[in-house]
């Protein structure tokens, strides 16, 4: 069962979302509660893949639900690998 609605309506919704994004760097950033950077990471992308370089505050992979959905997260918020 995949999450990706899930996912995807957080995104709609304004709660999950990059910024400062650059050909090889972002940031991104899941706001359930309202807070401000509440699970912030930045992603880095090195030899054509994204991947995290820091957990900033929090823990964003565990807050949307787990290290399986970083690719689906990834994909869509726009940042995709290009192998």
């Amino acid at each position: 069962m995949t999450r990706a609605p899930n996912l995807n309506s957080i995104i709609l919704s304004g709660d999950l979302y990059a910024a400062d994004v650059t050909p090889t760097s972002a940031f991104i950033y899941f706001e359930p509660s309202g807070i401000e950077h509440e699970h912030a990471a930045h992603y880095v992308k090195t030899k054509g893949v994204w991947t995290q370089e820091s957990n900033l505050y929090g823990d964003l992979l565990k807050a949307i639900g787990g290290e399986h959905l970083e690719d689906e997260m990834l994909s869509l918020l726009g940042l995709e690998d290009t192998l």
